[in-house]
């Protein structure tokens, strides 16, 4: 598949949800994750960068103990793909916490799978796995520490409040506003960033800096204009605004990785994923009055 890097905000307009007493509490991001440093900075550990843990050979069917995580790779060479010339590579990858002092509340947030070449999100790392060889088939992992959770949960926002905070491909990449943690829990807003790995060996054109697209998207799923906006190549900018449900939302600031160039809507990028980091701004409106019929709307006292 091409390479690109999506970012996407998509915000419900369903009901605020009630957590139900029996499940684990919302994950509440760290403040060194979200909250801007001196105005607009950067977050202290999204300045800081991923933590080299280690890079792991693994070989095709194995797995392997990597730091605090187990990993297991598997996958075959298929060298008549359709559309390919050289071949291609069809693999999965699973990544776990297995340290007792590391793993989550909520089972299923301790273990994450990927392709290969692709990126998987497990607890505050990263796991990044490449095609070393073809015959046989062996893999490179390479295991970062991000300290930041891939997702994240704010209470629901009141009439007038507003809340700043940064989103990027190396830290929170989902923020739910909600007094729930599940999917299912009809959010009252919710935002979703995300990048996707880079595959210089599907790369059309210029394999030395493959490139893709950057989107910003909004909506509960309704093909209706007022549940969703779409932010497409020069409309992603800083400063872009836009209301829906009853919140102004906010590009207030964007940064790259120093490999990672934006221009004109379309990125290019020399490492191996691209890296962005958006701050958001969110702000509750207070409802518009809407008067009777034949009635000027009147002010609430205060």
């Amino acid at each position: 598949m091409a390479n690109r890097l999506l970012l996407a905000l998509t915000l419900s307009s369903s009901a605020v949800a009630v957590a139900d007493p029996g499940e684990p509490p919302p994950r509440v991001a760290a403040p060194e994750c979200v909250d801007a440093q001196n105005g607009t900075g950067l977050s202290k550990w999204l300045a800081e960068g991923p933590k080299l843990v280690g890079r792991y050979e693994i070989k095709n069917g194995t797995t392997i103990t990597a730091g605090k995580l187990k990993i297991s790779a598997n996958g075959e060479f298929i060298p008549d793909r359709v559309g390919s010339t050289t071949g291609e590579i069809s693999a999965r990858f699973n990544a776990e916490i297995i340290d007792k002092a590391e793993r989550l509340p909520v089972l299923s947030d301790n273990n994450d799978t990927g392709f290969a070449p692709g990126s998987a999100r497990v607890g505050p790392y990263r796991v990044t796995l490449k095609v070393t060889t073809k015959k046989p088939l062996v893999y490179e992992a390479t295991v970062e520490r991000l300290g930041c959770e891939a997702r994240a949960t704010h209470k629901p926002l009141v009439d007038g409040e507003v809340n700043t905070f940064w989103m990027s491909s190396n830290g929170v990449h989902e923020m739910r506003f909600s007094n729930g943690d599940w999917y299912d829990k009809n959010d009252p807003v919710f935002f979703i960033t995300f990048s996707s790995e880079l595959d210089p060996g599907v790369q059309q054109g210029d394999k030395q800096h493959p490139h893709g697209y950057m989107s910003m998207e909004a909506g509960n799923g309704s093909m209706s204009p007022d549940d969703s906006a779409d932010l497409y190549y020069d409309k992603f900018v800083e400063g872009a605004t836009y209301t829906l449900h009853g919140h102004k939302v906010e590009i207030v600031k964007i940064l790259f990785g120093k490999d990672t160039v934006w221009k004109e809507g379309h990125i290019t990028t020399r490492g191996n994923e691209p890296t962005a980091h958006v701050l958001v701004r969110v702000t509750k409106l207070a409802p518009k009055l809407e008067p009777a019929p034949g009635k000027k709307a009147v002010a609430p006292r205060r």
